[in-house]
């Protein structure tokens, strides 16, 4: 068996994907306006699931209409609090300078998104998004898009 030679697919959108740890994986994808993004799609050796290709040129979609609620949501749950507590003292900044983001429409200019994944439990597609943001060098955020149209955001997401 030569399960030493990479699996590679081609995609004309998206570019070349390895397949990696059942998944197929582009690790220098352009997506949501940002480069390089880990691209991560669930299949087998062979391909990539079925309909995974629609469900992610869906969600750019979506992204792009939900990117005002998503910055409040950032702005709301991680930016203030942080930017608080480190006013107050009782947190310690590692980054030089804190960015001073005034309005949550601001935010964008503040993360990059590092991956994105579509998961595939129990065939109902959910695609996750993981970024960094450079007031928070300690950890990376997501937002999980669900296939009942919820999202959530998350703190710590493994990357």
């Amino acid at each position: 068996m030569l399960s030493f030679i990479t699996k590679t697919l081609q995609d004309d959108l998206y570019g070349e994907f390895n397949y990696i740890s059942n998944s197929w994986v582009n690790s220098n994808s352009s997506i949501l306006g940002y480069s390089p993004v880990k691209l991560i799609l669930p299949g087998n050796r062979f391909k990539i699931a079925k309909k995974c290709m629609s469900v992610l040129l869906e969600f750019e979609t979506e992204f792009e209409s939900e990117k005002s609620q998503l910055a409040e949501m950032l702005f709301n749950e991680h930016y203030l609090p942080c930017k608080t507590a480190i006013e107050q003292g009782i947190l310690k900044t590692l980054v030089k300078v804190f960015p001073e983001i005034s309005t949550q429409n601001e935010i964008w200019h503040h993360v990059k998104v590092l991956q994105v994944r579509v998961n595939n439990p129990d065939g109902k597609n959910e695609v996750e998004v993981v970024f960094e943001a450079d007031w928070d060098v300690e950890q990376t955020m997501g937002f999980i898009f669900k296939p009942d149209e919820s999202i959530e955001f998350r703190q710590n997401v493994a990357f």
